[in-house]
């Protein structure tokens, strides 16, 4: 069989035969390309694109070849792995068994061909992620820095990156200063395939230092892009990058984008460290703010930010008393804290199975942790608002949230009632252990302080009172009006719901958003109201001094819902606010006018010397036993007392 020979460069470039002679070929020579003549020394194998020894060359399309950097730090494995994410192996895995007993012999695994094999598939993906970066390079990298410093300095950040949020940004523009789009693709491919070996006690500006200023990978960009867009949705003007409503959402709505490719890219290394973890979960809070809390899309990310907590074995490692530590294993707690309480608002919200539960982890919260979380709480100094304290309080309500979920599969009355009155009495020990600074005594206008700490104020009245409302709603039934304790409730959480309605523009992120506080808390909050007046108990509603106040805060959500100043019709959750303002106002509506006791005084007399209300006629109505789920008001909207037209 002849021997295979390859064409000369020129040839092979033209796609034409070439005679194979040496030093050059008659096609070169006869075209005057002497100097370009030359053969490849390994013409049938794809070149290694980095070597150990040698810095490697990309080009794609007609980009010159550029030099890799190929220096990484000391805690960097530099040595490309072709299975780098073992995650968390238990006590019976293969791992575990297998580090008890030590080789005596056998070869080794062909670590070099399985090393080229995984550069060839990433070669192939690296041309369609250059043209990425060459078009992200449109941006202007400083205007947008400044935005998200800016942002930084009114005291808002990411929950929990912010300390990685600057190191990011400041590292993504120096990156694409002077980088070409293929440039960038080799070096964060590079820096993204590469272990993670830090520890829990690495402290967060050591990790910075090393993972984000001095090798950013795609999970840096992703961060930086991430934060813009955040820093976008609280920024309504900013000249140098926008200056309409239009501007603002689709600049926000590309960052979003571009964060999600760097996400997708870091996911396909299957390389799973801490970094890609906080991109995941900031990842997910910028698309709940974007797409709503009903978004399929928005779920599914908060799904892949727990496998990948299980995956990496954080659960088995979560410590509330590190929550406060600025270290690595404190971030980690934090990220398992705010997942899992993220798990059981959604769930409730949507009225979904929760994903996470505390019996899967170390998350436990007793009498002396709820006093220990608290206890050096103290008022900032600088103006900037510790997330941490609002992570420390959405948990600790979680695990009470998850408590009263389990209590409502009992079927034993005596055990529940029990079990209720000790939640009761922790929602009460869990108030006291709040700074005195952060209880909202009054009105939330009457609070000193800064526009965040406002906001954390209204957020932790608000998410203590759902558990007591989550505790209650269980009292009502399909026949049944709410109880007084329920009524109560929903009057507390609807009053701050309008407050902070009217408060809008002196409220800043601090960590759940304007909308959320609506959706979450004030609408189940007026359904529980609604559902008082159109039950068919008008004396026990005209007797009730929650009443009269909470048909003027729902008043006051309708009055803003309708002017616009609530929600805007591009926002999330603006279908399911728009038809709850309808239900609502058809309701107030009716009771103003004295319909809705009309419409009992006819139903009871329907049936003499029988009491018929109106619930008893409308076998469609269903109440969820966590919350009101968004079908309520669809529900809510059927009942009879709302048929009749006003005109």
């Amino acid at each position: 069989m002849p021997t295979r020979l390859a064409a000369c460069d020129p040839c092979r470039a033209s796609k034409v035969s070439c005679d194979h002679a040496r030093p050059v070929c008659g096609r070169c020579s006869k075209n005057d390309e002497s100097d370009k003549c030359g053969y490849r020394d390994r013409p049938f194998k794809r070149k290694r694109l980095i070597r150990p020894s040698a810095s490697a060359t990309i080009a794609v399309n007609t980009t010159p070849p550029v030099t890799i950097v190929s220096a990484s730090p000391s805690t960097s494995t530099s040595t490309p792995h072709v299975y780098p994410n073992p995650g968390y192996q238990g006590r019976s895995s293969h791992a575990a068994i297998f580090d008890t007993v030590k080789a005596s012999g056998g070869s080794t695994l062909p670590e070099g061909v399985l090393q080229e094999a995984m550069l060839e598939l990433e070669d192939s993906e690296k041309a369609q992620h250059a043209k990425f970066l060459d078009d992200l390079k449109r941006l202007d990298f400083e205007a947008c820095a400044q935005l998200i410093f800016q942002w930084n300095y009114r005291g808002v950040t990411l929950p929990i990156a912010g300390p990685l949020l600057t190191p990011c940004t400041e590292a993504v523009c120096d990156l694409f200063r002077d980088k070409t789009g293929a440039e960038l693709a080799s070096l964060l491919f590079r820096s993204s395939r590469e272990r993670l070996t830090a520890d829990g006690t690495m402290s967060i500006n050591s990790f910075c230092d090393t993972f984000c200023r001095g090798d950013p990978g795609w999970a840096t960009l992703g961060l930086f892009l991430v934060g813009l867009s955040r820093a976008v949705e609280d920024t309504a003007y900013y000249p140098a990058l926008y200056s309409t409503r239009n501007g603002q959402r689709h600049l926000q709505k590309t960052a979003l984008r571009c964060s999600d490719q760097c996400l997708d890219i870091c996911l396909s290394l299957d390389c799973l460290n801490d970094l890609q973890l906080l991109l995941q979960y900031e990842n997910f809070i910028a698309h709940s703010m974007i797409d709503g809390d009903q978004s399929y899309h928005s779920w599914r990310r908060l799904g892949d930010v727990i496998s990948t907590i299980y995956a990496l074995g954080h659960h088995d490692r979560v410590n509330l008393a590190s929550l406060t530590s600025e270290t690595l294993a404190g971030l980690r707690s934090q990220i398992v804290a705010r997942s899992y309480s993220a798990d059981k608002n959604i769930s409730v919200f949507l009225d979904r199975p929760y994903r996470m539960h505390s019996a899967q982890s170390a998350l436990k919260l007793s009498h002396s942790d709820v006093e220990s979380l608290f206890h050096a709480v103290q008022a900032p100094q600088t103006g900037h608002f510790d997330y941490t304290l609002e992570t420390r309080w959405t948990v600790a309500c979680a695990l009470l949230k998850e408590r009263v979920l389990d209590l409502l599969r009992d079927d034993d009355h005596m055990s529940r009632a029990q079990a209720s009155n000790v939640i009761l009495t922790e929602c009460d020990a869990l108030m006291t252990a709040l700074p005195e600074r952060y209880r909202l005594e009054n009105h939330l206008k009457d609070f000193e302080g800064t526009a965040i700490e406002r906001d954390f104020v209204a957020s932790a009245a608000l998410n203590l009172l759902h558990v007591r409302f989550l505790l209650h709603t269980p009292s009502m039934t399909r026949t049944s009006v709410p109880s007084h304790e329920l009524v109560v409730v929903s009057g507390a959480m609807l009053k701050i719901a309008a407050e902070v309605a009217m408060l809008k523009d002196s409220l800043a992120n601090s960590g759940t958003g304007f909308i959320w506080k609506i959706a979450s808390y004030g609408l189940p909050a007026a359904g529980a109201i609604c559902l008082a007046l159109v039950s068919g108990a008008h004396s026990f509603a005209q007797n009730n001094p929650s009443i009269p106040q909470a048909i003027q805060d729902m008043n006051v959500l309708v009055a803003h819902m309708e002017a616009g100043v609530l929600i805007r019709p591009d926002q999330p959750n603006y279908a399911l606010l728009q038809h709850a303002t309808a239900t609502i106002k058809s309701v107030l509506n009716r009771h103003s006018l004295g319909l809705l006791n009309s419409q009992h005084e006819t139903s009871t007399a329907l049936v003499p010397g029988e009491q018929v209300s109106l619930a008893e006629q409308w076998p469609t109505f269903e109440i969820d036993n966590f919350d009101f789920p968004p079908g309520f008001w669809a529900n809510l909207a059927e009942h009879p007392a709302l048929f009749q037209d006003i005109t």
